[in-house]
């Protein structure tokens, strides 16, 4: 005779497929849809096209998504409603059983109903592979791999609902919550790093931005999961978040008092830290979006003040479920105080983080370049291997001493990093002897600091970390081919094994004898270079004025003249202001037209003189910026190159005639 205990347990399952059942079949049908019909479809013998995917993640990638935000999610707020409303949370806590093993029964079921469809999905999948014979495009491991990251994210996901459930007595504001708590990690990353960038001089805004921060948020890590799988790191995490939340869950679950039932929060405890934390995230919103909005201290303030009030009257708005509510003011002028506090020791920096220069002693090697990627950026296989630290004393010296400098002098200018283009930044990164590394971005007027800067950019050790050049052997090099940047090009090789050694003499000199000024400017050329190297590599190079030796080099080998460009390749140029040439009105017409309606309309200028257009070859640069604009013919092109220009760039003649 089947006990009563068990009698309960099946009436409690029936009762979990009646009402959420549905979950499961609505997910299974989701997964059908966006994995084997795709496949089905996508490799059909009547299309001309195979796609290759690296993974199954990038198989209707959004759909997927989709998926993982809101079926985990949904499902754990649909199994514990029962808690969430009167009637039926006193009937089923009235039952003669264990609230552990109700929520065991509840997680489990909701577990089945997460696992089951994507089992039997890659069932389906490897049914497809065998009997389409797509073993070619999809790997049996990548069908495991899927398996097991969707099983792992759907259970954190999963978790993360059931904990946030037992906080709550709300159902929707167990969703919103689940969201909030699942995304909280990464956003307040975020957000401290805009914030601190405000008050710590030298805070590397930067590098705690690029530092993978969807990884601290399982919900935005499942969208990179196509190109980036998950780390073993990641995995064991994942496992271990999930199971203390389930854990948490079981201890909240039976601390939980029944009258917590309809309350936004159904532990009195919490009311005030939800309170504060909310007012707190808003002030750190309201701060990030007028700051970088505009670029000025009182409008950040203002960003504080006004989200402050909003996010903690919001916040009083669902704890007393009523919009019009009893404002609690002394609650809030001690949040203002703590705030303030706070704001007075970031903004003295009483813990000296922007001035801190590490003792020489202690340094074991620096990196200095003008922005983070330079540091972090990952070089590509075809890229030349070249170090990235300063490792000799006297260049340490500089360094400590263009730090101080500017820590000294840079207080209160932390929006001058948006002030336009005439800013320069320097990112440095001291790896200490005992493993520890400091970091440190500053931002400056351009020219401010160049007596420091100088010593620094002249000497070979960092020259050594910018130009690929430096970094090879004579003997290293191949060929190298020189051509001229027209729409079609004229170009020289350079084979022979002594005139490449002497081409390669000849760039090294033009290295390392680059002056600081020469390196600040913004250079671009006609003529670009590319030595070949023996082992498949290559190294680009701009030909502009800093490459004299190696021009005179061309030059006299008789090489230069058959690639120069001269007024003689030119038939005409159009020139106009970047403004217009950037207005709606014209941007959507090919470039030719463009500039043509620029001159009809009495904004542009053009002009077939041979002077004027030697003039304006010499200044050209590819890159933008700049005030003016010209479109450049070549000779039998139809189609013009787009250039830009200084004013020190434009002939008198012609710059008086532009508006």
């Amino acid at each position: 005779m089947p006990s009563k205990t068990s009698s309960i347990n099946r009436e409690i399952f029936k009762q979990i497929n009646r009402s959420v059942g549905w979950v499961g079949i609505i997910y299974f049908l989701g997964l059908l849809f966006s994995l084997p019909l795709q496949i089905q479809m996508l490799y059909s013998p009547d299309r001309n096209f195979t796609p290759m995917y690296d993974s199954l993640f990038d198989v209707v990638t959004e759909f997927q998504f989709i998926l993982f935000l809101v079926i985990p999610v949904m499902l754990s707020v649909f199994l514990f409603r029962y808690m969430q409303v009167k009637k039926s949370s006193d009937m089923m806590h009235s039952l003669p059983i264990k609230r552990e093993k109700l929520l065991f029964h509840y997680s489990a079921v909701g577990s089945l109903y997460l696992i089951v469809p994507v089992v039997l999905t890659a069932v389906i999948i490897m049914i497809q592979v065998k009997a389409m014979e797509l073993s070619e495009y999809i790997q049996v491991h990548e069908i495991f791999v899927w398996v097991g990251a969707t099983l792992l994210i759907n259970a954190i996901l999963y978790t993360s609902g059931i904990f946030v459930g037992m906080l709550t007595g709300i159902s929707a504001v167990q969703a919103v919550l689940t969201y909030i708590f699942l995304i909280f990690p990464a956003g307040i990353m975020v957000l401290f790093c805009f914030n601190l960038d405000y008050f710590l001089i030298g805070f590397p805004q930067d590098y705690f931005l690029g530092r993978e921060i969807e990884k601290y948020s399982p919900l935005i890590r499942s969208i990179n999961l196509k190109n980036s799988p998950l780390s073993g790191t990641e995995i064991w995490l994942y496992i271990g978040v999930t199971v203390i939340l389930y854990l948490a869950s079981i201890y909240l679950y039976k601390q939980r008092k029944l009258e917590g039932v309809s309350q936004a929060l159904s532990f009195p405890i919490l009311k005030p830290i939800f309170k504060y934390c909310v007012a707190f995230c808003t002030m750190l919103v309201g701060g990030a979006y007028f700051g970088q909005m505009q670029h000025d201290w009182s409008w950040a303030v203002f960003g504080y003040i006004a989200g402050s009030i909003m996010g903690y009257y919001l916040a009083e708005m669902l704890l007393q479920k009523a919009w019009r509510i009893t404002f609690h003011w002394k609650g809030f002028a001690g949040y203002a105080v703590f705030v303030l506090f706070l704001g007075v020791l970031f903004h003295w920096d009483v813990f000296q983080y922007g001035t801190k220069v590490p003792k020489l002693d202690n340094i074991e090697k620096v990196h200095l370049s003008e922005w983070y990627y330079t540091f972090e950026g990952n070089r590509s296989p075809e890229e030349v291997n070249k170090p990235k630290f300063l490792k000799s004393v006297e260049n340490i010296k500089r360094v400590q001493e263009l730090q101080k400098a500017i820590a000294e002098n840079e207080k209160g200018n932390h929006f001058k990093k948006y002030a336009g283009h005439h800013v320069q930044t320097s990112f440095i990164v001291y790896y200490l002897k005992n493993g520890k590394k400091i970091v440190r971005q500053y931002t400056f007027d351009s020219g401010k600091y160049d007596k420091y800067l100088k010593p620094i950019y002249e000497s070979t050790e960092y020259k050594k970390t910018k130009d690929d050049i430096l970094n090879v052997k004579n003997d290293d090099a191949d060929f190298i081919s020189v051509e001229s940047g027209q729409i079609e090009p004229k170009k020289i090789v350079i084979s022979d094994p002594e005139k490449v050694k002497q081409a390669m003499d000849a760039l090294k000199k033009d290295a390392v004898e680059e002056s600081y000024e020469s390196m600040k400017q913004q250079k671009d050329s006609f003529y670009r270079i590319n030595v070949h190297l023996n082992d498949n590599k290559n190294i680009f190079i701009s030909m502009d004025e800093s490459q004299q030796r190696f021009k005179e080099w061309l030059t006299s080998e008789g090489l230069f003249q058959q690639i120069e460009i001269t007024e003689n390749d030119v038939s005409k140029i159009i020139i106009t202001d970047a403004m217009y040439f950037n207005m709606d009105k014209y941007v959507d017409t090919d470039t030719s037209k463009r500039m043509e309606e620029l001159v009809k309309d009495g904004k542009g200028i053009k002009f077939s003189g041979k002077s004027e257009i030697e003039q304006m070859l010499k200044k050209a640069i590819w890159s933008g910026g700049n005030k003016y604009v010209s479109a450049i013919y070549f000779n039998d092109s139809k189609q013009p190159e787009i250039y830009y220009h200084g004013k020190e760039g434009v002939p008198v003649s012609i710059l008086g005639q532009l508006k």
